[in-house]
């Protein structure tokens, strides 16, 4: 299960991510963990005077949590995850530009520690 959070920064600035949960409810007592958290977008607008045409350097984004098929490898204890971004992030070169499947990251669990990374 992943919950959004969201995270206030300076001057209106947002950030999000998913709390990453497993819940087990066949089990008694009920069993739950956190895995992990992962980015998911931001809303920095606000950041942004109302009078600015355009040239603020901030971005606006959702995402997507996808849950990926297993790898055919073997089987894993969990699926990968997939973060893809919609709307618009800062480039490398500073200036807002609409996010692409480039911006999309898999986070995969890390076993030894039990948290996607």
């Amino acid at each position: 299960m992943g919950l959004r959070l969201k995270s206030y920064g300076t001057a209106g600035s947002n950030g999000f991510s998913f709390l990453l949960l497993l819940l087990r409810f066949r089990e008694v007592p009920l069993h739950r963990a956190i895995v992990g958290e992962v980015p998911a977008g931001s809303d920095e607008m606000a950041s942004c005077p109302p009078e600015d045409d355009g040239a603020c350097r901030f971005g606006a984004s959702k995402v997507l949590l996808d849950i990926l098929p297993e790898d055919s490898a073997g089987r894993l204890s969990w699926p990968p995850i997939r973060v893809a971004l919609t709307g618009t992030v800062r480039g490398q070169d500073g200036k807002v530009r609409n996010a692409t499947d480039a911006d999309a990251r898999v986070y995969r669990i890390d076993e030894a520690v039990g948290a996607y990374r």
